[in-house]
């Protein structure tokens, strides 16, 4: 779609990356995913972002929401009986990240203890 609409496009892959789809997609779900974002550069990417960036983006959603569909199964409308159930949130893998007391980390300006 970028081609053919003379999109600039970068594209990147995220090997840390975990959305909503990929959640679906190690639950077993079949569903189509991918992630359309503005480029940015360093760390502060909201201060370091391009109009041209964020007008690209909205071309590029326009393009996806404008095209036929990939699959032609897509084109067929049904009911939302074949449609995935919710996901159960118990079958999901769970990362659980220490988190450490913010008192340790964080102290007073002033160099008192908290």
């Amino acid at each position: 779609l970028a081609i053919e609409g003379n999109i600039p496009l970068q594209q990147k892959y995220l090997r840390a990356y975990h959305s909503d789809a990929a959640a679906a997609l190690v639950a077993g779900h079949d569903v189509r995913t991918a992630v359309i974002a503005y480029a940015g550069d360093a760390s502060h990417s909201v201060e370091r972002t391009h109009i041209e960036g964020l007008t690209n983006v909205v071309r590029m959603l326009e393009a996806y929401t404008t095209s036929e569909p990939t699959f032609p199964a897509d084109a067929e409308l049904t009911s939302v009986e074949r449609f995935s159930h919710q996901i159960d949130a118990r079958t999901l893998p769970r990362h659980r990240a220490e988190t450490p007391d913010p008192a340790t980390v964080i102290a007073p300006s002033d160099g008192t203890e908290t």
